[in-house]
């Protein structure tokens, strides 16, 4: 049984679904081991980009740059307590694209089969794609997508395509091996998981230079 930051098989060919105002909130983070994807969205009362902390790790320097190429100035960090969960709190939120909308309880408002997307920085290409899917389950942490995500996707929002509101942040595949058709043939079974926003609910400031 493995598990993997963001990886997955090549996906199919996509239509963007989504409007330009929406992927306008979606950002490439580069650092300098490596990048990945967040969204602008506002959590609480702050305005921040949303990804994952190990899209941090191992990093001495970040840039955050919007889709127009505009480098967002961060102003502390904060990591979810018991999940794969950053917040990088935006400076100045006059300067940053409209914040993304996020699910509440998506146990009573999601179900197995609602339609999602993921947009990010697939393969760290610098550019936002798509991979679309359905919800495969929910659990008090996390949720389960089949949209075939990929490196460089870790931090991606996925979206619910009718309500437009983010459901999680996509951050690992679990590869196993199962019985295949014969006794004797195994097969590869992938799975895709993203952090739950709205069961977040302890955060810690995190020390920059401590965490290094």
């Amino acid at each position: 049984h493995a598990q993997t930051s963001a990886k997955a098989g090549t996906p199919a060919a996509e239509i963007q679904a989504l409007a330009p105002e929406l992927m306008a909130a979606i950002v490439i983070i580069e650092g300098n081991e490596g990048v990945g994807t967040g969204f602008v969205a506002r959590v609480g009362n702050q305005v921040c980009v949303v990804t994952n902390l190990h899209v941090l790790g191992d990093n001495e320097k970040l840039a955050v740059k919007t889709l127009k190429g505009d480098t967002i100035a961060i102003a502390g960090i904060s990591g979810a307590i018991g999940a794969d969960i950053a917040l990088l709190r935006v400076a100045d939120p006059a300067t940053v694209p409209a914040p993304l909308e996020l699910a509440d309880k998506l146990q009573d408002s999601v179900k197995i089969g609602t339609k999602v997307v993921v947009a990010g920085n697939r393969l760290g290409g610098g550019v936002i794609t798509q991979t679309s899917g359905q919800v495969k389950g929910i659990g008090p942490a996390r949720i389960e997508v089949d949209a075939r995500f990929q490196p460089g996707n870790s931090g991606s929002p996925i979206i619910d395509l009718e309500t437009k509101k983010v459901l999680g942040v996509a951050t690992y595949t679990s590869t196993r091996a199962v019985a295949g058709n014969t006794l004797l043939s195994l097969r590869a079974e992938k799975r895709w998981f993203g952090y739950r926003l709205d069961t977040a609910a302890k955060w810690e400031e995190i020390d920059w230079a401590k965490w290094q």
